[in-house]
């Protein structure tokens, strides 16, 4: 399975332009998004992105940190006009949100102890993996 990084955009039927886009991100994803010393400040390579987006558009980002799980809340109930983040592109997402082209393709991988017997993906079948909550 590939996942992108990618920024999730607003597919509302009656979108309207603003000079300020708010933007549901995450608050720490090294280094991509990572936050600044002040509220709602932020940098890495996503949030240079979106301001390369926002300054050739006219409009100013206003980032505001969620938990990764909440992203997609705030964009289709309106509270955020884009969602940016380690955001996966799947069939179900793909249902409810529009993306941008994926700009960067992941190399997932699982960790385990040096030691650990699963050597494997098939050694994983039945053990229990941690993740982001929200996340594929």
């Amino acid at each position: 399975m590939r996942f992108f990084l990618v920024l999730l955009a607003v597919i509302a039927t009656n979108v309207s332009y603003s000079e300020t886009l708010t933007i549901a991100t995450t608050e720490f994803t090294p280094p991509f998004v990572m936050p600044g010393n002040k509220p709602h400040q932020f940098y890495g390579f996503s949030i240079d992105i979106m301001s390369e987006v926002c300054k050739r558009i006219g409009a100013a980002c206003q980032y505001n940190p969620v938990d990764f799980k909440n992203i997609f809340a705030k964009v289709i109930s309106g509270q955020a006009d884009l969602g940016l983040g380690n955001i996966g592109i799947t069939k179900e997402r793909d249902k409810f949100v529009a993306f941008s082209l994926p700009y960067l393709s992941s190399q997932l991988q699982f960790i385990t102890l040096a030691n650990s017997p699963i050597t494997s993906l098939e050694k994983l079948r039945g053990k229990t993996v941690g993740t982001e909550e929200g996340t594929i």
